[in-house]
């Protein structure tokens, strides 16, 4: 099943959204890597090339603690026709993690209709509806990073379902550590709280723009990323 919405408006073009068909299920609160969501103009509204691929977020009401997630932003995007319909298409990536917070609260398995949204780079916007297959296999490890833009602070969210170690940690764009949020040997199971005020491991304020994560703990590597603006 595909749904597909788009933005309304003067600035906005169509755009559809469609998950590969041999793609599995979303398995919220797994070990399962991340999705890839593919997105494609209709009635050749854009061109590919023109997709600003640091603006796309995919969003859902109600069925997580967060409701919108942003993707992966990739050096350069990677066009083809996977669904064969003679229209060539990009691949967004979103972190099993940001998944997680965003479908952690749905119960068992229910077909979620989502929303991508996006820019393009010379100002227009799109909107497409997207439904996804989500499969909740257990108890919740959703790792949230909010809010998410920071500005000028904000906070790390997690749980551990069992004691051990823990480490949290921010790096640039160039894979160049920023700070280490927490380095610890042993973190006793429950609900963990980690702050970040914006500054790097030099207390200076970090440069507006776009940080990952990387949170390794007793239930496993939780990736993601988050945005600064100043």
């Amino acid at each position: 099943m595909r749904l597909n919405t788009f933005a309304s408006g003067n600035t906005a073009v169509e755009a559809r959204a469609f998950v590969p068909k041999e793609q599995k299920p979303i398995f919220a609160g797994s070990d399962r890597d991340a999705i890839e969501i593919r997105l494609e103009p209709v009635h050749e509204s854009y061109a590919n090339e023109q997709v600003d691929l640091s603006s796309l977020t995919l969003s859902s009401e109600g069925t997580g603690s967060f409701s919108q997630i942003h993707s992966v932003v990739p050096r350069d995007a990677v066009v083809s026709d996977t669904d064969r319909n003679g229209i060539a298409e990009i691949g967004i990536t979103f972190t099993r993690s940001d998944l997680d917070a965003l479908f952690d609260r749905v119960d068992r398995t229910k077909m979620v209709n989502a929303e991508l949204r996006g820019s393009i780079l010379d100002g227009r916007t799109f909107c497409a509806g997207v439904a996804l297959n989500v499969k909740n296999v257990g108890p919740p490890h959703a790792v949230v990073f909010a809010p998410n833009p920071l500005n000028p602070r904000s906070k790390l969210t997690f749980a551990t379902t069992r004691p051990g170690s823990a480490r949290a940690q921010l790096f640039d764009l160039q894979g160049r550590l920023v700070r280490t949020l927490l380095d610890v040997a042993v973190l006793e199971a429950g609900p963990h709280e980690v702050f970040f005020d914006g500054k790097s491991s030099r207390g200076q304020p970090v440069s507006s723009g776009v940080l990952f994560y990387r949170l390794t703990s007793t239930e496993g590597t939780f990736e993601g990323r988050i945005v600064v603006l100043k």
